[in-house]
């Protein structure tokens, strides 16, 4: 019952999130006129990750070697934790050990 409440609240708060973004974007250009909003993404223009990548997915991006993802011990832990309802790298590193 508590996961459920959870994830309810979980849900309802990133719908309000959305929300706002989506009204951002559509104030901005009547806040904010373009030339001056191009300059500004010009500014402030960053990579976080420099490089091609190699992972990019769930918040996690690398341009380093990342092989291990098709190792046979790795998806099987990966199967294990996802069914537990665990993610990620983790669970590697502990069935390595």
């Amino acid at each position: 019952m508590r996961f459920d409440q959870n994830y309810k609240v979980k849900k309802f708060c990133e719908d309000v999130i959305l929300d706002i973004i989506r009204e951002l974007r559509t104030l901005r250009p009547k806040l904010i006129p373009n030339p001056i909003w191009l300059k500004l993404k010009r500014l402030f223009k960053y990579n976080l990750v420099p490089g091609a990548l190699t992972y990019n997915q769930d918040g996690l991006a690398t341009r380093h070697n990342c092989s291990f993802i098709n190792n046979t011990r790795f998806s099987h832990a990966y199967a294990q934790g996802k069914a537990t309802g665990s993610w990620g790298v983790p669970i590697f590193i502990g069935v390595l050990m």
